[in-house]
């Protein structure tokens, strides 16, 4: 089974300090969804809201069929779809491993200290921690130099020139020319303007390049020209998370950034859960506008093009109304048009009664008509659907009109994930388990590519992968009309080495759907590409995550195929005596005498301690380097570095030199490089002496003291104390590890396990403490180095068990368009929960609209009723622990009266849903609505299979009845009734069971004049009275003049039955409570064996149960003493043996 986990860093790993089931929320929840949607497999719905809804259960039952943490049951039985101790180990597990993890290494060297095969690309320290040989990544550096020296050198042997190599073709797509790679956590997408520069955008969990993190995640954009030097970094965010997923650049080379936020950006108005969020910026990085809009629940975006007159156009989704659009399902595909001032021009829903979404990119004509991509779970209009999930294309004109739906895919799931236009031909590319076209399946997941035109004719697809899981997230086209697609692959893919879990790839298509060239990039874990996008020059750059958490951006130079001719001649010239200069021996070649140009950098003259020495080779050539022998004292320092096929090398390698077993002495490395023609440069470091006692070494170009700074402390504060946690939070100057101390004196007692993730924001949760008390605590980080740095004594009171909160500060109330009222506080205290209220001023009882939860600051009332008269509304705000809530802070608003009758957006209300007529093959299910809607139901065995079935009665009713038949007997049957009224409103109940009865017993027993009846005390006599109250206890009896097995039953108003006793007697009796309010039965059935089937239906007998009233609340609970006193009788009647 496949058990490597989704790739994630560690620090971006959930972390429980509770169980989770449906109807749980939280931050937990939060940090748990966001994990899963990292796997489009496991959670294609990716929405992160922090509620443990039906959808987060499904996600973690495909988690754990997949990590075999269970393999079959229903949730209620065995732990399927909740976070448990078993799930939550699993997390551990990868939290073990990914804090460990390390990039792959090949094959061991000759001699060991060489990683002969990874290419360095940006600045991180090396860990010096562990004996393993890390990769360290270097920055970008100048074109190489001749090296020079008047040192005069020891006598060494002068190395071996390598034998030319035989001829060869280059091909025309190299390995990246450069990469590079900074700390954060994902990059999703990427654009180029008019000159070629190149922007990223994702999200960054902490600081980055000096830019302050506003709190949580904030999105980040950073700018590039073509030679991989950074030009600036911008956060944007607010204090929770904030994401880009997608960018533009127009005509002027202003960048358009979209994606989503939790909170308010730029002082914007928050509107619901998650909002939308657009911001322009200037090629300098100069923030122009922001703008954020949304709902009560999610909005959000993924893709944003420009149009040939600077209007943007975003797409993603939605799951509420949005802009006086009706939301058809349960999430629509969202679609809005901004000028290029940022005024809304107007906005689009697309959608089923189910799951619609544009998580793809968008694209725009020459024509101004605009083409967005999705998946849908539904038949989108005059469309027919194909499997579970559906990928779509859908074009609209510049006034947003429909223009056509395009909806395909195959018996499975078909998600589309990124759509490019080029001319008259649409890209679009995405994932699927099934078979697209009638083309072979290669594995788990497949990636796919669709050639349409512009009026939706599709006019090929490609569908590609390797034998796991594989997926193309984006996709962009050259000026010739090729396509260059760009995701993950978990295998291997045209004979492209696979270094382990999943890689990232680029694919070259040529418009007539040939496939010309595969690259994978990657290292051992998980590497997955976001984003793709050419230049003018048709050089291809990718970006996305790889393993660790860092954000990758590498560009692949398109280069032309080069004929090599046979080798002609050797000659060798030396200048100088090694190993101070450079020895080049030049391979005559036809057309090409060139030798490669190299350097040799990094080795410090004295080296002072036992561990890794990093240096670098530097190499240039205009046919590629394919060869890079480093050599020690003139013999051979691991095996030769070759590159794969007939691919050139990148520019920059970095090679560790691990001096722990190495003996104090001089040393000198050396490098023979050879190029694609043969030609060969061999360079020589300038001698180093190896001195392990030493404390500062001098490099060979300039004298350098060893790190031995210790990391910068600052910002120390304590956030959230509550009665027995706590969260010490604080910022080191450099990547750092991190540790808390503490204790209610300042010799502390306790300490956090070392966080060993190297970062500059550093989290810290204590837990565990006791209430009303003060904690000293201090704080420790290390850097790569090794260097320590502690803080002083820091202090914080824990709450008491019984503090109530502080009421919230600073409450303020405003109006928006629609009536929409908005509000904004300030928390005080710790709180578990919120309370918002609402009533007309003057009045005395108030509404509560909502709770939210402990982080929530701002709440958007878009519920206000109907009037015709100018009303003031007074908004009341509480904060709420374990110990009770605060007072109220309190404000008032003047909200103007209605100017027209508004139109029809409130769905019904549904009630009294009841299970009756239950057999062994069908049942009916009712239920009411407070205005006349239609009938739907969907339902299903297994609670994972999203309710296939389905049953639609179409009249407009409010007493709703739907018989179900053709079920499987015996069975638990989940379900839920759906309502749509006149007006297209939709309303869904929760989700809930009923068991069929189990299929008729072939048994012969028979109990002949059975007698069955209800009675209202234990002695009878049978009354089989039909009204009981609430908490009332009944009785049932029976007698047969023949022994057979006899069950007694209570089914209630929503179908679970009860077995309330069984025997194997002529006669019997048992007792029931009443739980619940509506209509039941008691039902005695029988059989001849001893088992609970009892299959036989005997008799049945309804009864109704209602609530309670004043005058019958003394009865009911005499009832129940009276009843649990009969018990106990019982239970000592038997242990006598009476």
């Amino acid at each position: 089974a496949d058990t490597a986990a989704p790739a994630v860093s560690p620090s971006s790993l959930p972390i429980f300090l509770r169980s989770l089931s449906l109807g749980s929320r939280g931050d937990d929840v939060r940090e748990l969804q966001k994990y899963l949607a990292q796997d489009k497999a496991i959670y294609p719905d990716g929405l992160i809201t922090g509620y443990f809804g039906p959808l987060t259960q499904q996600a973690i039952q495909k988690f754990q069929k997949k990590y075999e943490i269970v393999s079959s049951g229903t949730p209620e039985t065995t732990g399927y779809g909740i976070i448990g101790p078993k799930t939550i180990a699993k997390f551990k597990e990868f939290v073990e491993q990914g804090s460990a993890a390390t990039p792959a290494i090949p094959a061991t060297p000759a001699v060991p200290g060489v990683i002969p095969a990874i290419p360095a690309t940006s600045a991180v320290p090396p860990s010096l921690s562990t004996t393993t040989l890390p990769v360290t990544i270097v920055p970008p550096v100048t074109p190489p130099v001749a090296i020079s020296s008047t040192t005069t050198p020891p006598t060494v042997t002068p190395p071996i020139v390598e034998s030319p190599i035989s001829p060869t073709t280059v091909s025309n797509q190299a390995v990246p020319a450069w990469v590079r790679l900074f700390g954060s956590s994902n990059s999703y997408g990427i654009t180029i303007d008019g000159l070629n520069n190149i922007y990223i955008v994702g999200d960054a969990s902490s600081m980055l390049d000096g830019q302050i993190n506003s709190g949580g995640d904030d999105a980040f954009i950073a700018k590039y020209d073509g030679d991989g030097n950074k030009a600036w970094t911008r956060l944007a965010g607010s204090v929770y998370g904030d994401y880009f997923k997608s960018a533009a650049v127009d005509n002027s080379n202003n960048i358009y950034a979209v994606g989503l936020t939790y909170k308010s950006v730029d002082g914007q108005t928050h509107f619901g859960n998650t909002d939308a969020l657009i911001i322009k910026y200037d090629a300098s990085g100069s923030k122009l506008w922001t703008r954020q809009f949304g709902a009560s629940l999610n909005d959000q975006l993924y893709g944003a093009s420009i149009d040939g007159s600077g209007n943007i156009y975003a797409a993603g989704l939605t799951d509420t109304a949005l802009d006086n659009q009706t939301n058809a399902g349960l999430m629509d595909a969202l679609l809005v048009k901004y000028n290029n001032s940022g005024s809304k021009l107007w906005t689009r829903l697309l959608g089923g009664y189910s799951y619609d979404r544009a998580v793809g990119s968008i694209g725009v004509d020459s024509s101004g008509n605009v083409y967005i991509a999705g998946w849908t779970r539904e038949a989108l209009s005059g469309q027919i659907a194909s499997g579970s999930d559906d990928a779509f294309i859908a074009k609209y004109d510049s006034s947003g009109q429909p223009l056509w739906i395009k909806q395909w895919g195959s018996s499975g799931n078909d998600n589309a994930f990124a759509l490019a236009i080029k001319g008259s031909n649409i890209y679009v590319v995405g994932q699927t388990n099934g078979s697209i076209d009638f083309q072979s399946r290669q594995g788990e997941y497949d990636a796919f590519i669709s050639q349409y035109d512009l009026s939706g004719n599709r006019i090929w697809s490609r569908q590609f992968g390797s034998s796991n899981f594989d997926s193309a997230k984006a996709v962009a086209i050259d000026s010739n009309g090729n396509a260059y697609v760009a995701g993950e692959i978990g295998g291997v893919l045209d004979d492209q080495t696979n270094a382990g879990g999943t890689d990232a790839f680029v694919v070259k298509y040529d418009s007539a759907g040939n496939r010309i060239w595969t690259k994978l990039y990657g290292v051992a874990g998980s590497d997955t590409a976001n984003g793709v996008a050419v230049d003018g020059a048709s050089n291809v750059y990718i970006t996305g995550k790889t393993v660790g958490g860092n954000v990758f951006l590498a560009k692949y130079p398109q280069v032309e195929t080069v004929a090599v001719a046979p080798t002609t001649t050797v000659t060798t010239a030396t200048t100088q005596t090694a190993p101070t200069t450079t020895t080049t021996t030049t391979v005559t070649t036809g057309t090409d005498t060139t030798p490669p140009i190299v350097s040799l950098s990094g080795l410090s003259a004295t080296v002072s301690y036992s561990g890794i020495n990093p240096f670098n080779i530097t190499s240039s050539d205009n046919v590629g380097v394919i060869g890079i022998q480093v050599k020690k004292n003139g013999s051979n320092f691991g095996s030769e570095i070759v590159a794969t096929s007939t691919a050139s090398l990148p520019s920059i390698y970095e090679i560790s030199w691990d001096t722990t077993n190495e003996s104090n002495g001089s040393y000198v490395f050396s490098a023979v490089v050879r190029d694609a023609a043969g030609n060969v440069t061999t360079v020589y470091a300038n001698t180093v002496t190896l001195n392990k006692t030493s404390s500062t070494t001098t490099s060979s170009t300039a004298t350098t003291a060893t790190d031995i700074m210790p990391p910068v402390i600052s910002s120390v504060s304590t956030m959230d104390p509550a009665a027995n946690s706590a969260t010490i939070i604080w910022l080191t100057n450099e990547a750092a590890d991190s540790q808390v101390e503490y204790g209610l004196t300042t010799s502390y007692g306790n300490s956090t396990t070392i966080n060993t993730t190297l970062k500059t924001g550093q989290s810290i949760g204590l837990t565990g403490l006791t209430s009303g008390s003060t904690y000293h605590y201090r704080v420790k980080s290390k850097d790569a180095f090794g260097n320590l740095a502690t803080s002083g004594d820091y202090t914080f009171i824990t709450l008491s068990d019984s503090t109530i909160p502080l009421p919230p500060s600073g409450l303020t109330l405003t109006l928006g368009s629609n009536r929409t009222v908005s509000l904004s506080w300030t928390i005080r205290t710790y709180t578990t929960y919120q309370k918002i209220l609402r009533r007309v001023a003057g009045t005395t009882a108030y509404t509560q609209l909502v709770e939210l939860n402990a982080y929530e600051y701002t709440y958007s009332d878009t519920s206000l009723p109907f009037s015709s008269t100018e009303t003031t509304y007074e908004y009341a705000v509480q904060e709420c622990s374990s110990a009770g809530c605060s007072s109220n802070a309190t404000q008032t608003i003047v909200v103007p009266a209605n100017t027209v009758s508004t139109t029809d957006i409130t769905p019904p209300v549904i009630s009294n849903i009841q299970v009756t007529n239950i057999t062994a093959s069908s049942a009916t299910v009712t239920w009411t609505t407070n205005e006349a809607s239609n009938s739907i139901i969907k339902y299903e065995t297994n609670y994972a299979l999203l309710f296939p079935q389905r049953t639609d009665v179409a009249d407009l009713v409010i007493n709703h009845s739907v018989n179900l038949s053709g079920l499987t007997a015996g069975t638990a049957y989940y379900y839920y009734v759906l309502s749509i009224d006149a007006s297209n409103n939709h309303v869904y109940s929760d989700n809930r069971t009923f068991t069929t009865l189990a299929a008729a017993s072939t048994s012969t027993a028979t109990c002949s004049n059975l007698t069955f009846g209800l009675s209202s005390t234990f002695s009878g006599p049978i009354d089989n009275k039909t009204t009981y109250i609430l908490g009332e206890n009944g009785y049932v009896t029976y007698s047969c003049p023949s022994t057979v097995y006899v069950c007694m039953r209570i089914i209630n108003p929503s179908g679970v039955v009860t077995n309330i006793g069984c025997h194997t007697a002529t006669s019997g009796i048992d007792g029931f409570g009443t739980y619940s309010v509506g209509n039941h039965t008691a039902r005695a059935c029988y059989g001849a064996t001893g088992t609970t089937d009892c299959p036989t239906i005997a008799a049945s007998l309804p009864f109704t149960v209602i609530a309670a009233s004043a005058s019958s609340a003394e009865q009911s609970s005499l009832a129940l003493l009276l009843n649990i006193l009969f018990q106990k009788l019982k239970a000592l009647q038997e242990l006598l043996g009476q």
